[in-house]
């Protein structure tokens, strides 16, 4: 299932179609993570939880998932993000995982990070499997 891309270009189309795929994966491996989570279960290697007391004017919540995660601190992988304003929710596939680390420090303006730096990448609006991601 391809998912609409929010930018206009082959480009971000063809990261569309690639990440369906992805996703599917990515959302089985979600649903037995949160599956050892609430069972008390120890999360398994790669799993980054959500980050939901976020000082933004902007940015509710955001959360990384790696494309790999048995190697999560090489490659990329996808920044979920909720924002405030309507609490539209997009992701953002095919991040490198050094983009994602400056993302979440502390004191970077997320919004200003976003327009310089996530809006590059090609983005979409959160639609079907992409929501189970949103578990905060």
């Amino acid at each position: 299932m391809a998912y609409p891309s929010n930018v206009n270009d082959p480009k971000a189309e063809a990261a569309d179609l690639a990440a369906s795929t992805m996703n599917e994966t990515a959302v089985a491996r979600e649903q037995i993570t949160q599956g050892m989570l609430q069972s008390g279960q120890e999360a398994p290697l790669g799993y980054f939880p959500p980050v939901t007391n976020v000082a933004s004017t902007r940015v509710r919540a955001f959360r990384y998932v790696p494309d790999d995660p048995s190697s999560p601190g090489n490659g990329s992988g996808t920044i979920f993000v909720e924002f405030i304003k309507n609490r539209d929710r997009y992701a953002y596939p095919h991040v490198p995982f050094g983009t994602y680390v400056n993302f979440q420090r502390e004191g970077v303006s997320k919004g200003k990070f976003i327009n310089a730096a996530l809006n590059s990448y090609p983005y979409r609006k959160a639609v079907g499997n992409d929501l189970d991601f949103f578990s905060w």
